[in-house]
């Protein structure tokens, strides 16, 4: 099951909020007519009518925004943002020695990194943590940092990953 985002869950909200404005004053408007047929309300009720109406356009719009940014991707997928900008390495020059150059990556990331390597680039995660050096989120944050530059990768072993450098 997919995890909603803070915006999308206000968005729907706001969706439901405003067809709940709308309807009831719409309600409101031809269950007591008063002396005259149709619509009839005050200028208030007029008032929160069209803010509904106007809610509910802008909590659509929102809605479609978000589907089309969800499908679309980020910037650095599509390739729009170049890859000093992006922390990209798909157009930086690759050393020709067999080992990655590292000199883009920042100080954690690199630190990380070279554990790795110092442990002959294949390591479990949770011995990554054990080490004591970060904790078990920010080696989390660390690994995906370092998976989306396409230095390592991981591999479900068990309760962990098993996280191997790439060569």
């Amino acid at each position: 099951m997919r995890k909603a985002s803070a915006s999308s869950v206000i968005a729907v909200g706001g969706t439901i909020a405003s067809l709940a404005v709308i309807v009831l004053m719409l309600y409101r408007a031809l269950a007591y007519p008063g002396d005259a047929e149709g619509l009839v309300l005050s200028a208030t009720g007029w008032l929160i009518l069209v803010a509904g109406v106007a809610c509910l356009v802008l909590s659509l719009a929102m809605l479609g925004y978000m589907r089309h940014m969800s499908a679309s991707g980020t910037p650095e997928e599509k390739g729009d943002v170049p890859a000093e900008a992006s922390g990209s390495v798909q157009d930086a020059q690759i050393p020709t020695s067999e080992e990655p150059d590292t000199s883009h990556l920042k100080d954690d990331e690199r630190r990380l990194y070279e554990i790795i390597a110092e442990r002959g680039g294949e390591v479990l995660q949770r011995d990554l943590v054990a080490t004591g050096e970060f904790s078990k989120a920010k080696v989390t944050r660390l690994l995906d940092k370092l998976e989306g530059k396409e230095l390592i990768k991981r591999e479900r072993h068990g309760m962990t990953n098993m996280v191997k450098l790439v060569r």
